[in-house]
């Protein structure tokens, strides 16, 4: 938890007890800032003080989870000419670290980086700015999350939904199942 401080961006709450998450994702909160809060928070969270070096090194070689069969299936469908964007909850310092583990770029024609709008799902805002930047309305997006929240956010400006569990073939093949019935031909 994070004592925020009122006036940090649209996160104003003084004196209440918030995730810092958000705050970070957003760019309010510097990396320092963020360890310092881990490091301050931990004995009442943890019931114990924190070992940052383990910490620290954790943070640091945490993979990002890259599932194939998603790249390929993104792969396909920018072959078929769909627009493709990518809405991520992100930390601006670590933009270059999961940029470098699949081909964002190649695959993506807008990528929306919370930390760099200084929004972050699922408010609404963020998914309109994704579909202003491609060009889209919202009722013409298939979006896929791994989080409930953000897919209830994305439902309810229109848009279909595939929560991303822990099947990514499922995932995918929900996805091919809705470009289907709106008449997008896919290959699977």
């Amino acid at each position: 938890f994070f004592q925020a401080e009122d006036g940090i961006r649209d996160y104003k709450v003084t004196g209440v007890q918030t995730c810092a998450l958000p705050i970070f994702e957003v760019g309010a909160l510097s990396v320092r800032e963020w360890f310092e809060g881990v490091q301050r928070r931990a004995p009442e969270v943890l019931g114990t003080e924190i070992d940052m070096d383990a910490y620290i090194h954790f943070m640091a070689t945490m993979p990002v989870g890259v599932h194939w069969c998603v790249v390929h299936a993104a792969r396909d469908l920018r072959a078929a000419g769909l627009p493709l964007g990518l809405l991520t909850n992100n930390v601006a310092e670590w933009g270059e670290n999961w940029r470098s583990t699949f081909p964002v770029d190649e695959l993506f024609e807008v990528v929306v980086d919370s930390s760099a709008v200084r929004l972050r799902k699922p408010d609404r805002r963020i998914y309109l700015l994704t579909c202003e930047r491609l060009g889209v309305d919202p009722d013409a997006v298939v979006f896929v999350d791994d989080n409930v929240a953000n897919c209830a956010s994305a439902r309810s400006l229109g848009m279909d939904a595939v929560l991303f569990g822990e099947d990514p073939f499922a995932a995918v093949a929900e996805l091919h199942d809705i470009l289907e019935r709106r008449g997008v031909v896919t290959t699977r």
